[in-house]
C-alpha cells in the first residue's frame, strides 16, 4: 500500500505518495515547487548518492573511496577534462527564470538534508557536509553528460572485447553485434585478455 504524507515547504505543504518500491510522487503547483520538492526528496533518499556524485564531478573519488582503478580512472579524467573550468562565468550567465529554478532545488535540498541529517557512512570517515548550489548542480551536469554519453560506448566496446576474452561463441557473438560486427576478425583475436581493472562489474564496492 502506497505510503502518503505531505512536507512543509516555503511554497505551503506538498502533498505525496510513495509507490512500493518507494518511489515517491509529489504534487506541486508550479516548477519552482516542484523543483524544491526533488531536492528535498534527493536529500532524504539519496544523500550519499549526490555527494558521491559531487566529489566525482570534483576529482576527489579517492578521497572517500580508496585509490582503486575505478576512481583513480574517474579523477584524473575529470582533473584532465577540466570539468570545473569556467563553471562560475556559466552560473553568472544563468537567466533569472533557470537560476531561479536551481535555488529552489538547492533551498529544497537544504531543509531535506536538515530532516535528516548526515548519513552514518559520511560521518564516519568525517567528510564535512556543505550547502549545494548552482555552481554544483552545473558540475555535476557535466559530469554525467560526459561520462554518461561516453561510458555507454566504451561499456559496449568492453563488454565486446569481454566476450572475446571469455571465449564466446563465434554465432552467438555475431547474432549479438548484428551489423556492427561485420569486418571484425575474431579470428584475429584469439588469445585476447582482459585485465581485470577493464571488466564490467569491476567497481569496487566494499567500500561504498
Amino acid at each position: 500500500m502506497a505510503k502518503q504524507g505531505t512536507i512543509p515547504s516555503p511554497f505551503g505543504v506538498i502533498r505525496y505518495k510513495r509507490d512500493a518500491w518507494g518511489y515517491p510522487q509529489f504534487h506541486v503547483r508550479n516548477h519552482r515547487q516542484g523543483d524544491w520538492a526533488r531536492g528535498w526528496f534527493h536529500a532524504v533518499d539519496r544523500q550519499l548518492q549526490i555527494e558521491l556524485s559531487r566529489h566525482a564531478a570534483e576529482g576527489r573519488l579517492m578521497e572517500v573511496l580508496g585509490d582503486e582503478p575505478f576512481t583513480r580512472t574517474i579523477d584524473r579524467g575529470v582533473r584532465t577534462l577540466g570539468l570545473a573550468r569556467g563553471l562560475d562565468e556559466q552560473v553568472e550567465k544563468l537567466d533569472a527564470a533557470t537560476r531561479e529554478l536551481c535555488d529552489a532545488y538547492c533551498d529544497g535540498f537544504a531543509a531535506g538534508a536538515a530532516s535528516v541529517g548526515r548519513p552514518l557512512v559520511w560521518r564516519l570517515l568525517g567528510i564535512e557536509q556543505r550547502p549545494w548550489t548552482p555552481r554544483d548542480i552545473l558540475l555535476v551536469y557535466r559530469l554525467i553528460t560526459w561520462f554518461g554519453l561516453n561510458s555507454l560506448t566504451q561499456t559496449g566496446r568492453v563488454g565486446v572485447a569481454q566476450l572475446i576474452a571469455d571465449g564466446a561463441d563465434e554465432a552467438g557473438l555475431r547474432k549479438i553485434l548484428g551489423p556492427g560486427g561485420e569486418g571484425l576478425d575474431l579470428a584475429g583475436c584469439a588469445g585476447l585478455t582482459l585485465g581485470e581493472a577493464f571488466r564490467q562489474g569491476g567497481i569496487p564496492v566494499q567500500r561504498g
